[in-house]
């Protein structure tokens, strides 16, 4: 079977979980798939003819009237073919943080424009429990009485450490950053610590 371009475009967009929301030049909505509708909660008859804006807050009204305008006028919609990352409203008013993408497309009515609207919740919340960790992390890294680090092996290449080890060395962090770890042990003993480093990478303590 040969589909024609907007028949391909129709069967994508309705198998599509993202929101996939199809445009005239003024910003009407014309176009609404099962993933816009599972994301804003809206049916395709409460939200056909209506602005993009209904599913948007009001801090983008200026911004989008703008580049809507321009694309009257034939000039370039710097929007398109960039994502960018806006808020979403829902039905019920909820808020959320999305990712946007237009792309502009001619059809036999006419040019028309694709919103691809994208719920990333759950990604936001997972980068939001890693910076959390790492928040916690280096508290806990900097709280530790004496010298702390952590280097490569068996580059042994400092990777990490604490203030203490800055202050008590003398050393600015720029400067620690990929230090050779036995630079600040007497020659005497700095085989002997490097030789104590490699057995217990090796084995482990015992």
């Amino acid at each position: 079977i040969i589909l024609d371009r907007e028949e391909q475009y129709h069967a994508i967009t309705q198998a599509a979980s993202d929101a996939i929301i199809t445009l005239d030049t003024s910003g009407k909505i014309v176009g609404w798939n099962p993933g816009a509708q599972q994301i804003f909660g809206y049916k395709e008859p409460e939200i056909i003819g209506k602005d993009l804006l209904r599913i948007m807050p009001e801090i983008y009204l200026e911004r989008h009237t703008k580049g809507f305008d321009n694309a009257l006028r034939g000039e370039k919609n710097h929007i398109v073919g960039k994502t960018i990352e806006v808020r979403g409203h829902r039905k019920n008013r909820t808020e959320f943080p999305a990712e946007l993408s237009v792309s502009e497309w001619e059809i036999s009515s006419g040019k028309v424009y694709t919103a691809t609207i994208r719920d990333i919740s759950a990604r936001k919340l997972h980068e939001e429990e890693l910076e959390a960790e790492r928040n916690f992390s280096e508290a806990v890294l900097q709280s530790l009485p004496g010298m702390f680090y952590l280097f490569t092996y068996p580059e042994l290449r400092l990777a990490r450490w604490n203030e203490y080890h800055e202050k008590l060395l003398g050393f600015t962090g720029k400067e620690l950053h990929n230090r050779h770890v036995a630079e600040w042990f007497l020659p005497e003993i700095r085989q002997k610590v490097l030789n104590i480093m490699d057995e217990v990478a090796k084995e482990g303590y015992r």
